[in-house]
């Protein structure tokens, strides 16, 4: 019973975590200036300001996790829709949810691949905060998901 929903329950929690970590402004930390920086603003000794350089930049990293986070949520219930009905063209839909379940992984690695490659080689790795860890921790939960549901749709005795 639990692996019969365990794809959609990975979708729904990733899709939590990835909010978490684009909304959270703890991307990068240097505890020694008391400086934090989030996606789009960043906080010296708790007076923040409106990151200026590269926001375009930004603005596609968060709107790409705000958009893993719509697509595994909208996936998990389109799954769990059609475990429960019985649906004419289920061959079909099956297909069409296998490569959908898919869209968040991508959506994430590639948000997160330029946040790593354009804001944080300056900074080092002993500054990157938890919210940027959580954001790489998100994308192997997203594709856990995707081959637990997969598999379950396509190769599963029902």
């Amino acid at each position: 019973m639990f692996f019969k929903f365990s794809g959609p329950i990975l979708l729904l929690a990733s899709s939590f975590l990835v909010v978490i970590a684009a909304c959270t402004r703890y991307w990068i930390i240097n505890r020694s200036t008391d400086y934090v920086e989030s996606i789009l603003m960043y906080c010296v000794e708790s007076i923040c300001r409106n990151m200026a350089r590269g926001i375009m930049y930004r603005f596609f990293v968060q709107g790409f996790l705000l958009l893993a986070a719509t697509y595994g949520s909208l996936c998990a219930i389109l799954v769990i829709i059609q475990m429960k009905c019985l649906i004419r063209h289920r061959k079909m839909l099956n297909m069409f949810l296998s490569i959908t379940v898919l869209l968040p992984a991508i959506h994430t690695v590639v948000a997160m691949s330029i946040y790593t490659w354009k804001y944080t080689p300056a900074a080092g790795f002993k500054y990157r905060g938890w919210s940027y860890l959580l954001g790489w921790s998100c994308f192997p939960l997203f594709l856990a998901a995707a081959v637990s549901t997969i598999y379950y749709l396509n190769f599963h005795k029902h």
